[in-house]
């Protein structure tokens, strides 16, 4: 096992624990939001002292490329299947659900918690739930960590009202409330996913916030007085996801040109893996598509602004914490910048929902740099970014993890 230093502050909360850990897709490589969530989270156990077992659902291919089993390391055993409707749930089931929950994995978690009970299951996202139960780790404290709240999201990125649509929503809507009453403890990413779930917890631990973070060691600050040659308005996101597609061709096809009019040396450098047919359409001589990286940091510290063109979302955006770390000037939609408590419009960022407003905004960014007002203001980013350090938020997280195994110990004495 590998050790780690990200969350010392939760050293020794979780010491002799076993933990499941399961997840509906690979929790590596780190390249996306959701991948970095759960390996922070996950690092964080380790941290703490716990003994955690990795169950996830994935292609074995992923599994063992060298970036993969660098993060893969971290755990005491890993089990990789791959996604298939499962036999475990009855048709209302939604498809979601059935898809992360494989018969194999199940097996896997029970043969495990057989030899060796757990003491907790920590599950990623609602949807991978049916791999949490009194079939597979009886005794066990289950953890839900909500990502977003995945009914609300999938119909606001569907693109859809057919009937197909809606039914699949409402039985996904159906499954959360349920998981959410059923877990021993839920955390979730923003305030607004809290009041979400708050009825379904009622007579139950509410839900607990433990934000989307940013690992600070890995972002360097560059005060905008600092980039004086710099020219790159970035944009960093899996580019193969819709609402990352949708900003991508916002940026290149309604901002960018009105930029160019002004600041014809700018560039538009769309950063992430797996940039669909779309975004590599859009490439050019002014606008890179660089596919996946090794190291953000370098882009970030190239560009004169970081942008977050989300116009649809859910939970909150990793990369817009990011962003306000770096010190590059950031401008973002308001949904950008959605679930991130202490952002202020002018004091950490520029705010623009349109195109002529987001160009607007993006040119006077670039025209401020070198003032101290603009220093200022990263600071400020900066400062706020630090309270989202994915050290702090793994302590909190952690202590949840042993709070409802502690729970699950005084219930069953009580008994």
């Amino acid at each position: 096992m590998k050790t780690t230093s990200t969350s010392g502050a939760a050293r020794g909360v979780l010491s002799g624990r076993r933990v499941a850990f399961v997840a509906p897709y690979l929790p590596a490589p780190e390249d996306t939001g959701g991948r970095i969530r759960m390996a922070r989270l996950a690092r964080a156990l380790v941290a703490s002292g716990a003994s955690v077992e990795l169950f996830a659902c994935g292609g074995r291919v992923e599994a063992s490329s060298e970036r993969s089993r660098e993060a893969l390391s971290l755990y005491e055993r890993v089990t990789v299947r791959g996604r298939k409707p499962s036999m475990l749930f009855a048709s209302r089931a939604p498809e979601r659900a059935k898809s992360a929950a494989p018969l194999s994995l199940a097996w896997a978690i029970a043969r495990s918690h057989g030899a060796r009970p757990f003491d907790a299951v920590v599950v990623s996202h609602s949807y991978a739930m049916g791999l949490a139960d009194e079939r597979t780790a009886r005794g066990a404290a289950i953890v839900l960590d909500e990502h977003n709240v995945e009914s609300d999201y999938a119909r606001s990125t569907a693109g859809s009202t057919s009937a197909e649509v809606d039914v699949e929503g409402a039985r996904l809507a159906s499954w959360e409330r349920a998981c959410w009453r059923r877990a021993d403890a839920v955390t979730c990413v923003s305030d607004d996913d809290r009041a979400a779930i708050a009825d379904e917890r009622a007579g139950l631990s509410p839900a607990r916030v433990v934000e989307n973070g940013v690992a600070l060691e890995r972002v360097s600050f560059l005060a905008p007085s600092a980039r004086t040659s710099a020219t790159d308005v970035l944009f960093v996101g899996l580019m193969s996801h819709g609402p990352n597609e949708d900003g991508a061709d916002f940026l290149a096809r309604e901002v960018m040109p009105m930029v160019w009019q002004r600041r014809p040396e700018a560039r538009l450098v769309l950063c992430g893996r797996q940039p669909s047919e779309r975004v590599r359409a859009l490439a050019g001589p002014r606008v890179a598509v660089t596919g996946t990286v090794e190291n953000v940091g370098v882009y970030l510290d190239r560009a004169a602004v970081v942008t977050v063109p989300l116009a649809r979302g859910a939970g909150s955006s990793l990369k817009a914490v990011e962003a306000l770390a770096s010190g590059a000037a950031v401008v973002s939609t308001a949904v950008g910048v959605r679930g991130i408590a202490g952002t202020s419009q002018r004091e950490t960022h520029r705010e623009a929902d349109d195109g002529p407003t987001f160009a607007k905004a993006i040119l006077e960014a670039m025209e401020a740099r070198g003032t101290p007002e603009e220093d200022q203001r990263a600071t400020r980013a900066r400062a706020l970014a630090e309270r989202y350090d994915w050290t702090t938020l793994g302590a909190r997280f952690c202590a949840v993890v042993a709070e409802a195994i502690d729970d699950r110990a005084r219930a069953r004495a009580a008994r």
